[in-house]
């Protein structure tokens, strides 16, 4: 059955050391943009720890189900495989919440 609750997608990560603050704000720009055109996106928040070097990216989508297959399309898109070499795998923490209340 498929779900009908609105789902937020937070993940939290870091980029790799050697890039740069404004090269990891272009590649948050970059995710958001490719985010905007995928079915069920409904917004986008992204923040930066500047103590810490690490982003948390909130994003809001329809359902459950859209956001799993968002995530899994980005994973697979070639148009974000080279802001994805700039992240440091061993950072990455990704959830998937559905609104209940």
């Amino acid at each position: 059955m498929a779900s009908t609750h609105t789902c937020f997608e937070i993940v939290h990560f870091a980029f790799l050391p050697n890039v740069t603050l404004p090269r990891q704000t272009d590649a948050m720009n970059e995710l958001g943009v490719w985010a905007a055109t995928q079915p069920g996106f409904l917004s986008r928040q992204s923040f930066h720890d500047p103590r810490r070097s690490r982003w948390t990216d909130v994003v809001e989508w329809s359902s459950l189900d859209q956001a799993t297959a968002a995530m899994e399309r980005s994973q697979r898109e070639p148009a974000l495989a080279g802001v994805m070499a700039l992240i440091d795998p061993a950072t990455l923490h990704a959830g998937h919440f559905e609104k209940r209340i």
